[in-house]
């Protein structure tokens, strides 16, 4: 998502990427009231351009309306005038009605606006009509430029890869689109090029840049077997990777997959907006329609006057400026996410993040550094060494990072086949192993009570795992793991948003997180739990919450994805790599830096105060309009060039807050 690098832009076929995740987020729902029959969905027109001759023909009209005002009343001079800026203005709006009616709709929004415009002058009534028209017409075109700032940020939101890249075939290096590109396929990189897809270098030596993946201005150096990433830059010397996966299960494209389409879902806000502003624009017409009859009828006189207003209160019906408005807001705070490498699933995610009530985190890699350190081994009835041994025999084939420093501290312990080994890894617990006949225990202390085996109690902190062969024990290995440096300033940061509640949530040791929570001054801590009982931590605190707020997990890279789906929001941090957070995650930090949680939470409420802003400025206006138009205070004419203005103002304001470069 760089604006940084000039690089070469997606073609629009190149953008039918599949959707790797649609979750069923329940839906605001208010009463059942059908405004179909009355008045249709807005949706926005492609006549409706900026292009240089609609802009030519408004200025036209704009200039016969002034030269109106000028030429004084001239007898059929005048109104010939005014109806020739009529036109002009509405010559696009004409043609749609005749299209609408073509189709069967004879009662769609441009109906309404040719009415109003047509039946205040023909009441004598010529410059309102003509300004109905010309504000309608000028609020269209600004919608227009609202929609191709949309587009725009949607294109930006598309991570940037190469038209044409190098393959390997058996008939020699042949030059293909990247979307051809499948796994197992030898792809070379040029200096300077663009990782097409994710791969492994097989040869050379150079550096990428990850900042249109990760939003952060670092260089990775990488060499043979490193892995690497499309969206990226080989900035260094040509190399060549050997893709392991297809392109459009490659990073850029699930990142860019779900930007994209999750801008296609509207918040719980939007659809308010949309909701009210429809119920607004009935009653608008049914109020202009009983302010043009109902008075005349009772006083006898001023039909013309009437109608006038019955009609400017009609025209006065367009909301639709405000709905935009609002969803370019939204779209701004994705934006601004995506330029820091935060990459949030659509407008309805931001929306939640903008009413937080509680965070649960993870402690072990999220709030802690993810490598632990052996400090000290203390054997029973063997020497240290051969302790080493036989927990990393017992613990080579798990993930988990205690497992992988018990390894990688004994580098000399014999290497099995999965097969030769018969595993269990005991959520919570520890490793069960069964190697050449002979049954190991490693884990913690409770791993061993279960089995009836008793252990030594360390005397020191930290994270203690104990070890048992064929029943007997044999002592136990200390292991640590330190808060991660910026841990402390993020969580406080984070307190300023006004969340409830902090928790922490992790199978560790008691001890061990007892200490770290009173470190960050977390509100709640669970310990020493598994995976169901975390789960069932995260639906209790989610059930808990009232008034709609939500609850998010956060861990670092991948986790059971049934965490991220059990929270209202799913928060991964260092995602860059973690192929299972970006399926099931609905908030990917591709970087690992925790400080960009609150940028995060500080950029969705930004969107949200922006929206929310909108709306109240433009209803106390719009309603304000409506009663100066009611009251005949102020005239027609005056009533819908304020409403042009505000409308305009409204939505201009929303293109300059997405912040983005074209």
């Amino acid at each position: 998502m760089s604006i940084k690098h000039s690089l070469p832009k997606m073609k629009e076929s190149d953008k039918q990427i599949k959707n790797i995740r649609q979750k069923n987020i329940p839906s605001f729902k208010l009463p059942r009231i059908s405004f179909r029959s009355i008045l249709p969905e807005h949706k926005a027109r492609n006549c409706y351009g900026t292009d240089l001759f609609s802009i030519v023909l408004l200025a036209l009209s704009a200039a016969l309306l002034i030269v109106s005002r000028f030429i004084g009343d001239k007898g059929f001079l005048t109104p010939a005038v005014l109806i020739a800026a009529l036109v002009l203005a509405g010559k696009d709006v004409f043609l749609a009605v005749f299209d609408d009616a073509a189709a069967g709709n004879c009662f769609s929004e441009e109906t309404v606006f040719v009415l109003a415009s047509v039946v205040t002058a023909a009441f004598g009534n010529f410059a309102d009509g003509a300004v109905i028209m010309f504000a309608y017409r000028v609020c269209r075109m600004a919608e227009a430029l609202s929609e191709k700032k949309i587009r725009s940020a949607a294109d930006w939101l598309n991570i940037e890869l190469p038209k044409r890249s190098s393959v390997e075939t058996g008939e020699g290096i042949k030059v293909v689109s990247p979307k051809k590109i499948k796994k197992g396929r030898i792809v070379i990189v040029p200096a300077d090029g663009i990782i097409p897809v994710d791969g492994i270098v097989l040869e050379g030596d150079s550096r990428m840049d990850t900042f249109p993946i990760t939003g952060c201005e670092q260089a990775v150096g990488v060499s043979y077997g490193s892995t690497v990433y499309s969206g990226c830059i080989n900035k260094d010397n040509e190399i060549r990777i050997k893709a392991i996966a297809d392109f459009d299960d490659s990073t850029a494209c699930i990142i860019s997959s779900m930007l994209t389409q999750g801008m296609d879902y509207l918040s719980e806000k939007e659809k308010l907006i949309d909701y009210w502003t429809r119920l607004a624009a009935a009653g608008c017409i049914a109020a202009g329609i009983i302010l043009a009859i109902v008075p005349p009828i009772i006083l006898g006189i001023d039909w013309p006057v009437w109608i006038g207003k019955g009609c400017a209160l009609a025209a006065l019906s367009a909301c639709y400026p405000l709905s935009k408005a609002v969803s370019m807001s939204f779209h701004a705070g994705i934006v601004l996410c995506a330029s820091k490498g935060i990459n949030v699933g659509g407008n309805r995610i931001l929306e939640k993040l903008t009413s937080l009530s509680a965070i649960i985190f993870n402690k072990t890699g999220t709030l802690t550094e993810d490598r632990y350190e052996i400090e000290e081994i203390c054997a029973e009835t063997m020497d240290d060494y051969e302790l080493l041994a036989i927990a990393a025999v017992a613990e080579q084939f798990s993930d988990h990072p205690i497992a992988r420093a018990v390894c990688r501290e004994c580098m000399s312990y014999e290497h099995m086949e999965r097969s030769d080994v018969q595993f269990e890894e005991i959520e919570g617990r520890g490793m069960s192993a069964g190697v050449r006949g002979r049954h190991i225990l490693v884990g913690n202390a409770g791993l061993l009570e279960d089995n009836n085996i008793s252990c030594v109690i360390p005397r020191r902190g930290g994270t203690a795992i104990h070890v048992a062969v064929d029943g007997k024990y044999c002592g136990y290995i200390i292991l640590g793991n330190k808060l991660k440096e910026n841990a402390f300033d993020t969580i406080e940061a984070l307190r300023q948003f006004k969340i409830n509640s902090f928790v922490m949530l992790t199978g560790d040791l008691l001890a061990n997180a007892r200490a770290a929570a009173s470190t960050l001054n977390f509100d709640m801590m669970k310990a020493e739990l598994s995976k169901e009982e975390k789960l069932s931590a995260i639906e209790y605190l989610k059930t808990s919450e009232i008034n709609g707020r939500a609850v998010a997990y956060v861990c670092s890279g991948c986790e059971d994805e049934n965490f991220f789906t059990k929270a209202d929001i799913g928060v991964s941090i260092g995602a860059l790599g973690c192929r299972g957070a970006m399926s099931d995650a609905d908030v990917l930090i591709m970087a690992d830096d925790m400080k960009l949680l609150p940028k995060a939470v500080e950029y969705s409420v930004r969107s949200g105060n922006t929206a929310s802003i909108e709306t109240i400025v433009y209803g106390a206006f719009k309603l304000l309009l409506i009663l100066l138009t009611a009251a005949g205070l102020c005239p027609v004419t005056a009533v819908m060039l304020l409403d042009l203005l505000i409308s305009a103002a409204l939505l201009f304001y929303s293109c300059v807050a997405l912040r983005i470069n074209d």
